[in-house]
C-alpha cells in the first residue's frame, strides 16, 4: 500500500511533517551562544528528520523507536541513561527502527510506579537479519512512537505497540479507489456510436460465414476512414446515432468518498488531498 498509494504515503507523512515544521528549542538556562551550538548539533545529527521518520513508520506499522546514540556507550546500552554520564560532544543522533525491522520489546516490564514508563517494557532487543541480538537497550535510551492507541489487552497483544493508521481507513480507501476507477472507465464510454444495420439479426442467423466476414470488413473500412479522414460511409437506410453519457452527480459522490477518507484519518481534506478550501470554509 505504501508503495502504490499516494494517499497512504500522505496519511503516514502529513502529521509528522506538520508537527516538526516549526519546532523550536527552548532552554531558559542557556544563553544565545549555547542555543546556537545546540541548534547546530540538532541540524548536524538530523534529529528532526529522524523524529519525522520514526513518527512516519509508527503510523505505517503501528510502532517505531528512536534509539539515542552516544559515543563511548555502545557496549553498555543495557544500563540506564544518566545525564551526568553524557560527555560533551558525544551525542551522535538517533537510530530509527520500526517494529518489524529489528527491535523487539522484552517481556520484563518497568515496575516502578514513579517511572513515566511504568508498565512498558524495560528493555528492547535490536536484532540483525538472522535474529541474533546485537544490542540490549534500556528503555531510558529509547524514544517510543506508536500508531493508533489500543485498549489495555489489545496493547498487550501488540507487544505494547499500537496499530497502523492505515487499518482504520483501509475500507474507505478501497471504496474511494474503486469509485475513481469506475469513473475513469465511464469516460471511455461517454460517447458511443451506434450503427444501425437493416436485417442484422438475419445476417447473424442465416448468412454464410463469408457474408458475415464481408460485413465485418465493411465496418472495419468505415472505422479506418473515420479515423484517418473523418469520413463515414453508410448505406442508404442505415442509421448512425451518438449516445452520450451524463456525469451529473458523480463529483458529489467522489467528494463524499474523499471526505470519508479524510474523516477516517483525522486529517483535513484540504491538507490530505491538497485541495483549496471551498465555499464558506
Amino acid at each position: 500500500l505504501y508503495r502504490s498509494s499516494w494517499i497512504v504515503q500522505r496519511v503516514c507523512s502529513v502529521i509528522p511533517e506538520d508537527a516538526m515544521t516549526d519546532l523550536r528549542m527552548e532552554a531558559p538556562g542557556l544563553d544565545n551562544d549555547a542555543l546556537s551550538r545546540l541548534e547546530s548539533c540538532l541540524n548536524e545529527c538530523k534529529v528532526r528528520r529522524r523524529i519525522i521518520d520514526a513518527m512516519k513508520w509508527a503510523r505505517l506499522y503501528g510502532g517505531a523507536a528512536a534509539i539515542i546514540m552516544l559515543d563511548g556507550q555502545d557496549e553498555d546500552m543495557s544500563q540506564p541513561l544518566r545525564v551526568r554520564d553524557i560527555l560533551p560532544g558525544s551525542f551522535r543522533g538517533l537510530f530509527v527502527v520500526d517494529r518489524w525491522s529489528g527491535i523487539y520489546p522484552s517481556l520484563e516490564l518497568v515496575t516502578n510506579r514513579a517511572n513515566p514508563d511504568f508498565g512498558f517494557p524495560r528493555y528492547y532487543e535490536v536484532r540483525d537479519e538472522s535474529g541474533v541480538i546485537q544490542y540490549r537497550v534500556h528503555h531510558s535510551r529509547v524514544l517510543r512512537f506508536i500508531g493508533n492507541e489500543m485498549p489495555y489487552y489489545e496493547a498487550i497483544a501488540e507487544q505494547q505497540w499500537g496499530t497502523s493508521a492505515i487499518e482504520a481507513m483501509f475500507d474507505d480507501l478501497v471504496r474511494r479507489d474503486n469509485l475513481t476507477h469506475n469513473i475513469a472507465n465511464l469516460t471511455f464510454k461517454a460517447c458511443l456510436s451506434v450503427y444501425g444495420i437493416e436485417n442484422l439479426d438475419q445476417i447473424f442467423a442465416s448468412a454464410s460465414a463469408q457474408a458475415q466476414k464481408s460485413m465485418y470488413s465493411r465496418i472495419e473500412a468505415m472505422s479506418i476512414l473515420e479515423s484517418n479522414m473523418g469520413i463515414r460511409l453508410i448505406n442508404k437506410g442505415d442509421e448512425v446515432q451518438q449516445l452520450q453519457y451524463g456525469f451529473g452527480g458523480l463529483p458529489e459522490i467522489l467528494d463524499g468518498a474523499m471526505l470519508d477518507v479524510s474523516g477516517s484519518t483525522a486529517i483535513p481534506a484540504t491538507r490530505l488531498f491538497g485541495r483549496s478550501p471551498a465555499g464558506m470554509n
